[in-house]
């Protein structure tokens, strides 16, 4: 029996979120009081005690319940479900990257073991539920402005650098998605918080650099900065790092018994794409499960139209997707599980060998998570073979 959701949320627990629908699926109400000034919406985090945020800022309409207070009805929540993302107390530790990135200890440093303490693989959708919107979110968006204290610390903290945009997204990438870290850049700027200069990177390319307003010479580390983002934007250079991810997951997923079949696929085993000009990079098998994988070494997301069509592009050719990037939001992890597939995160990017000299200079100057690995860690591959045999157990225990 699901327990009543009015009265005291502190008792709802994970599963009991899962009978709600949609976006509503995420709250709980403090009470059926029929007045939206006087509804509080409530939020499970792992990682904090309850948040709570409420008043009639907070949502646009209230969801009706049921007689019994047992059932949310099927009319969705229209609060924008991004008010809500991200939300962490006050009390939380700060970004590990406020400190010097040349002297902290939690520097990015090169070839070691690419995991992290947050098990990206063990990801739960009750737990963190983020939708992504890219659209302009409104003022009060919590997820901004829990942010922009951190931000404003960091320029405290540094008040001789000069970031660009991108590059504090990935900074900041750990506890807020990069579309909210814009949003928050945005409403900085509006505000006339920090200082910001739109620059030109290369012809009819820009780049938006950020910095503390009491700089007095951002221009010439604005140049330092321009100049070394260039080094790697080059677009020679970027084939390059798309082709050295892929021949890190040729030469890696072998080794753990996933054999390639097929690259730029866009027709397998009898059935063809045709919707639009896109494949997929290649297609891995092991004990008969077929694989469509993309591998992405970017910095920044993959785009999510194409995320979307890669994803359908699995389902009309019958194969399980894998996602092998160096980050993918929550959201889109969630949708690769839901369609049955895999996302392998490296977190880092991977640049060629010869490029060691460039991975060194980005990682100490920009503290941005580059590496030169020869070879993928067995732990990160290990990942991924330990959920296939998961997949496979759950596929005999259907079929017997």
């Amino acid at each position: 029996m699901i327990p009543p959701i009015h009265g005291n949320t502190n008792s709802v627990n994970r599963r009991d979120f899962s009978v709600y629908t949609a976006y509503s699926k995420w709250f709980g109400l403090d009470s059926t009081d029929s007045n939206p000034e006087n509804v509080t919406f409530r939020r499970y985090d792992r990682h904090a005690p309850w948040g709570i945020l409420q008043g009639p800022d907070c949502k646009r309409s209230v969801p009706k319940i049921s007689e019994n207070g047992r059932k949310i009805n099927e009319s969705l929540i229209s609060l924008r479900v991004h008010q809500l993302l991200e939300f962490r107390p006050s009390f939380q530790r700060p970004p590990h990257f406020l400190r010097s990135f040349s002297n902290s200890r939690h520097k990015y440093s090169m070839s070691e073991n690419i995991q992290d303490d947050m098990e990206w693989d063990d990801y739960n959708p009750e737990v963190q539920p983020d939708p992504e919107d890219d659209r302009p979110g409104p003022g009060d968006d919590p997820a901004v402005q829990n942010l922009e204290p951190k931000l404003l610390a960091l320029f405290d903290e540094r008040p001789d650098a000069v970031f660009y945009e991108s590059q504090l997204a990935v900074l900041f990438e750990r506890d807020f998605f990069h579309w909210v870290t814009v949003r928050a850049l945005r409403e900085l700027r509006e505000g006339g918080k920090i200082g910001t200069s739109l620059e030109e990177l290369m012809p009819n390319t820009p780049i938006r650099f950020y910095f503390n307003r009491r700089n007095r010479y951002w221009k010439r580390k604005a140049e330092e900065v321009r100049r070394l983002v260039l080094l790697f934007s080059d677009q020679a250079f970027t084939r390059s790092l798309g082709v050295q991810g892929e021949l890190l997951v040729d030469a890696g997923l072998p080794r753990v018994g996933f054999q390639p079949m097929d690259d730029t696929v866009q027709s397998w085993e009898g059935l063809t794409w045709s919707e639009t000009n896109h494949d997929l990079d290649r297609v891995f098998r092991r004990d008969g499960i077929n694989y469509g994988a993309e591998i992405k070494n970017r910095l920044g997301y993959i785009p999510k139209d194409e995320f979307e069509i890669k994803l359908r592009m699995c389902a009309a050719l019958n194969l399980v997707p894998l996602f092998i990037a160096r980050m993918m939001p929550r959201t889109y992890i969630e949708e690769v599980r839901q369609a049955g597939g895999f996302s392998l995160i490296m977190k880092y990017q991977f640049y060629p060998l010869s490029h060691r000299a460039l991975a060194v200079s980005v990682r100490n100057e920009l503290g941005l998570p580059v590496d030169c690995p020869t070879r993928l860690e067995d732990s990160t591959l290990q990942r991924f073979l330990t959920w296939h045999e998961g997949k496979l157990r759950r596929i005999q225990r259907t079929t017997s």
